[in-house]
């Protein structure tokens, strides 16, 4: 088990190790807030609280990310004629690939 702080361009981050699975979670700017967050997570983990890797890891099928970003970023940010062709283009998605989960982190 190992819970550190490090400071990486001006904001502290705990970096958490525990049985093969990492997370990292920046805290902000103050050291002290960090060595707090530091000693909570490992009375955590010392009790068998994993709940630090159990949130957050859901998988997405690439047809409803599509869809999300069709309708909350390409309706607003590509002009009218951009956003049709990109709409007539999932057509020529397989649709198999419309339904496996996306392998993508960055999803929020």
């Amino acid at each position: 088990m190992g819970v550190k702080i490090r400071k990486r361009g001006g904001k502290w981050y705990v970096f958490v190790n525990y049985h093969g699975k990492r997370k990292a979670k920046c805290v902000g700017t103050s050291r002290e807030l960090a060595e707090q967050v530091r000693r909570q997570l490992e009375a955590k983990l010392a009790l068998g609280d994993l709940a630090l890797f159990d949130g957050g890891e859901k998988s997405q099928s690439f047809g409803s990310y599509a869809d999300k970003w069709l309708k909350d970023y390409a309706r607003v940010e590509c002009k009218n004629l951009h956003s049709r062709r990109i709409r007539r283009s999932d057509r020529t998605v397989p649709p198999a690939a419309l339904r496996e989960p996306s392998t993508r982190s960055d999803q929020a």
